[in-house]
């Protein structure tokens, strides 16, 4: 399976939260629609099938993409390069 980039699952997750935070604010069909179809985004993008399934997987994979990073800013100190940023 590909992963999708860190950016994207970012905002994913920002954008579930917000339209979740909205629907309990002012519930409505529409703000009901953009939760549903934001956690149904997230199962598609981590390829799972429950929401809980994708919040979980979504955490799994941006802790991947922390610990790439690390060890990417690791190896490059190691051979003299500077650290990106």
């Amino acid at each position: 399976m590909l992963h999708p980039a860190e950016k994207t699952l970012r905002l994913l997750l920002a954008r579930y939260a917000d339209a979740c935070a909205q629907h309990e604010t002012a519930p409505a069909p529409e703000t009901r629609e953009a939760v549903e179809d934001l956690a149904y985004t997230l199962c598609v993008t981590t390829d799972t099938r429950s929401l809980a399934e994708a919040l979980a997987a979504a955490d799994r994979m941006l802790e991947d993409h922390v610990a790439e990073r690390k060890r990417g800013t690791r190896r490059a100190r190691a051979h003299g390069s500077p650290a990106a940023v």
